[in-house]
């Protein structure tokens, strides 16, 4: 059993927690492609990226308070993915990766799941979204 701040998880849970995960993040992958609003359709998209990665890093073996310390930071979640053989089952080009680094600094900031006046006027400026949308899909 591993040990979780407040308690052990057996390992059905831990299972569970992964199948749970990667089925949150396709049920937001699957709400953004219905979308359609350019920002919303980057947040649930990004959203599903996150579920997806941290459900990846999970079955890799890591625990909840090591998860914590990636927050929601998309490049930090990739790049550890990676450490943990993600690029073999998946090609990461160069220009995807600073894709992921733009978008994550976007997405990690919060401007695209809170509205703003502002957006209006001068919408938060997104990367190239073809090669992320494709990497999430």
């Amino acid at each position: 059993m591993k040990s979780v701040s407040g308690g052990n998880w057996r390992k059905h849970s831990l299972r569970f927690r992964i199948v749970a995960f990667y089925q949150y993040g396709h049920q937001f992958h699957h709400a953004a492609q219905k979308t359609g609003s350019t920002l919303v359709k980057s947040y649930l998209g990004g959203h599903a990226l996150e579920l997806f990665l941290k459900a990846y890093l999970f079955n890799c073996g890591i625990t909840n308070s090591q998860s914590r310390a990636f927050g929601h930071n998309i490049a930090k979640l990739v790049d550890e993915s990676v450490n943990r053989g993600l690029d073999q089952h998946f090609r990461i080009s160069p220009e995807l990766k600073l894709d992921i680094s733009k978008f994550s600094s976007l997405y990690n900031s919060k401007s695209l799941e809170y509205f703003s006046l502002l957006h209006l006027l001068a919408p938060p400026k997104l990367p190239d979204m073809s090669k992320l949308s494709r990497f999430v899909a």
